[in-house]
């Protein structure tokens, strides 16, 4: 409803108050809304022509039937589920973690993952083969090259478990190529030679493991597969209690240990090659398998005389000799 005036005053109408000089009751809220609109269209045409504001361009959809396209640098979700899901199953849930472990509890199975062997399998020996297999710890030394030379003519073949206790790296390598080079086995016996501190861990053990394979491998080209528990694979004065868990640990990785049936070793070169060679061959007789224990330290000098009258009396009662493999089924005291 209109305002009235009369005479160019403001005439009251009923029922409404008017105050001298008050604000006018008539601005009504849609004529101030009216009013913002109209201020903020005039804002925003402002900003267009001033270039604050733009249309967003309009871009054709992609050709993808013409071999070329830009890759999106966001995928549709729908494209991520598909990616995340189509990881390989094979892949470790966890980073890092060897599928061959078996209980990642036990801390030294994640160590050295890339000592592991496969293992060959075992041959039963046939009943009536008499068999002498020849093992010598402590290997090499400077004795080593006469025992050899030895073996070579004789014409039978040997284990060595080796270590790098009696030379330097460089003669011990050099030493161990000839080994193998004339056809013999290597073993791992250990690389300081010290039981002490081999024992003290499984975590030692495996240090110690290490560095003899690696050394074996500079000097050959090929990883040891054999190996033979410094004093024996049972419980002993020497492996601090570990031989189970040891036993447990290397067999897993694929390791096949020999321990022996027959010892006939001197390991303080105090024993005559005539001792020795009398105890070997009367220990032999009882079995048909024999595994013998021998040593080629620094200090058995008498050792490769009594090889030469084992051979020969041996050779005599019908024995062929050979060397280990992963096929011999071993003989282990664990």
């Amino acid at each position: 409803m209109g305002k009235l005036y009369v005479g160019g005053k403001k005439k009251k109408q009923p029922g409404k108050r008017y105050r001298p000089g008050g604000r006018n009751r008539f601005l009504t809220p849609g004529i101030l809304a009216a009013g913002v609109v109209c201020v903020a269209v005039v804002a925003v045409a402002v900003l267009f022509a001033a270039g604050v504001l733009r249309l967003p361009e309009f871009k054709p959809a992609q050709n993808t039937s013409s071999g070329t396209s830009e890759t999106s640098s966001q995928a549709p979700e729908s494209s991520q589920e598909e990616n995340n899901s189509a990881q390989p199953e094979s892949q470790p849930a966890e980073s890092g973690t060897d599928s061959r472990v078996t209980d990642p509890n036990l801390s030294y199975q994640l160590l050295y993952p890339e000592l592991y062997v496969e293992p060959e399998q075992i041959v039963e020996r046939t009943e009536g083969d008499k068999v002498v297999y020849l093992t010598f710890n402590d290997a090499p030394s400077g004795n080593t090259k006469a025992l050899l030379d030895l073996l070579d003519q004789l014409k039978i073949k040997a284990t060595f478990f080796v270590t790098a206790a009696n030379m330097d790296e460089a003669s011990c390598k050099e030493m161990m190529k000839e080994i193998d080079s004339r056809g013999h086995t290597i073993g791992i016996y250990s690389y300081s030679g010290d039981y002490a501190k081999i024992y003290a861990s499984v975590e030692a053990y495996l240090e110690d493991f290490k560095k003899c394979d690696d050394l074996i491998f500079e000097a050959t080209g090929k990883h040891a597969t054999l190996f033979r528990f410094p004093a024996g694979s049972g419980e002993n004065s020497y492996n601090n209690g570990l031989s189970k868990e040891l036993i447990a640990e290397m067999t897993r990785r694929g390791y096949v240990y020999h321990d022996w049936n027959v010892d006939s070793s001197d390991m303080y070169g105090s024993e005559s090659a005539a001792d020795l060679a009398s105890r070997t061959v009367e220990a032999c007789g009882w079995y048909e398998k024999n595994v013998v224990l021998l040593n080629n330290g620094s200090a058995n000098e008498s050792t490769t005389e009594a090889v030469r009258t084992i051979v020969d009396k041996l050779s005599k009662d019908g024995y062929r000799f050979a060397a280990l493999d992963g096929t011999v089924k071993p003989f282990t005291f664990g």
